[in-house]
């Protein structure tokens, strides 16, 4: 299906060409150019030669979209903090039960280590698992292992979690 808004120009070289106006615009595909016929965004510079049929049309499709992005954005945050707390529900049903998966208590405590490790993830944002940090490579005098936060579980320090 072809935009609507190519009725009202055309692609020209990695841009567009406005019917009305003549004027090329490099860069930007049809978004961009809904936006120079609603005279929005970075093109706000007024065009009389764009009829204000068309001027209102792309204004209010451009409006349309903004509003399913939010209503996208908001979805995916609701299902998200649900499938969490389906998790956490599970969880805290099975301990006031008193009994837990014995047999695969092994997977739980996988499960819950991944988890911990996304939630830290999440909140500690791009900058994690970066390196050249105080913790990396070998130590003046020491034999280059990190040491670990329990003794020979290989877990790291409970400290390293929390955010500073």
């Amino acid at each position: 299906m072809v935009d609507p808004v190519w009725e009202h120009g055309e692609k020209y070289k990695g841009g567009f060409r406005c019917k009305y106006c003549k004027e090329p615009k490099s860069g930007g595909g049809a978004t961009r150019f809904k936006e120079h016929l609603a005279q929005r965004g970075h093109d706000l510079t007024d065009r009389p030669s764009v009829p204000p049929e068309v001027k209102t049309f792309f204004s209010q499709q451009l409006d349309r979209n903004k509003d399913r992005a939010r209503e996208r954005a908001r979805h995916k945050l609701l299902r998200d903090a649900a499938a969490r707390a389906l998790v956490v529900d599970q969880e805290e049903e099975e301990r006031a039960r008193g009994r837990g998966y014995d047999e695969d208590a092994e997977l739980q405590d996988a499960l819950r280590q991944s988890r911990e490790e996304y939630n830290f993830m999440q909140r500690a944002g791009p900058h994690y698992e970066r390196g050249g940090g105080s913790g990396s490579g070998v130590r003046a005098g020491g034999s280059g292992v990190r040491g670990s936060g329990v003794e020979g579980s290989g877990l790291p320090p409970a400290a390293m979690f929390t955010r500073s």
